[in-house]
């Protein structure tokens, strides 16, 4: 019997090493192992910026996006420019941009972890707003937005060069689907992300929706 015990005792002991080491391997910080800055542009179709009570909304038929990443960590910038963006109607821009143009200009990007359901490892990017976007709809109407907002990245392979990738932002009822990471620790633990916007009135919790075709003109490697 107290074979058995010693035995059950070392079959536990292995058992819990190994879910250690197996959380240790799978606990990486994204990486880009390619050369450096790595630069992207993409492309969108019809997205929207949504409130959390559904009443109001800015809907943009397209976007484009340039950016770069300019550290091994995943650090970096991006331009986005929505355009043909409406409210209730009426024509929005961002202040001194032509009328139906939001330009998010200098914003701040980070790769980061994501556990999605069912445990699977995802990789996604982090984008915040630098500051407060004012936007325009029409003379009377002036919308703030702040905060951020994680997306997904699929199309890319832990360790592999690519040269594409999809970036999809979604939101039910104004409500970010994704808002919070795993890795890097620093950004994530502990931490929630979302946008924030007032559409004239107190600031609430708001959604964006959009998918972005990503392409690297010089494919990069991220490990993660």
């Amino acid at each position: 019997m107290h074979q058995f015990r010693l035995l059950g005792l070392a079959t536990l002991a292995v058992f819990a090493l190994s879910w250690v080491v197996a959380s240790a391997a799978f606990a990486e910080n994204p990486e880009i192992l390619s050369s450096l800055p790595s630069s992207f542009t993409g492309t969108s179709g019809e997205g929207s910026l949504r409130s959390v009570n559904g009443k109001s909304a800015i809907e943009c038929k397209s976007d484009t996006l340039a950016g770069e990443f300019t550290t091994k960590a995943g650090a970096g910038k991006a331009t986005v420019d929505f355009k043909e963006c409406k409210s209730n109607g009426i024509a929005c821009n961002s202040l001194g941009d032509p009328s139906g143009i939001i330009l998010l200009d200098n914003a701040t990007i980070q790769l980061v972890d994501i556990i999605v359901p069912k445990e699977v490892l995802t990789l996604g990017l982090l984008i915040t707003v630098p500051g407060e976007l004012h936007i325009e709809c029409g003379a009377s109407v002036l919308i703030l937005v702040k905060g951020a907002a994680i997306g997904t990245i699929s199309g890319v392979t832990s360790g592999s060069a690519t040269k594409a990738a999809t970036l999809t932002f979604a939101q039910k009822e104004g409500k970010q689907t994704v808002t919070a990471c795993n890795l890097p620790k620093a950004i994530c633990e502990g931490k929630t992300y979302t946008l924030e916007a007032n559409f004239g009135k107190k600031l609430e919790v708001a959604g964006e929706e959009s998918t972005e075709s990503i392409a690297f003109p010089t494919a990069i490697t991220v490990d993660f």
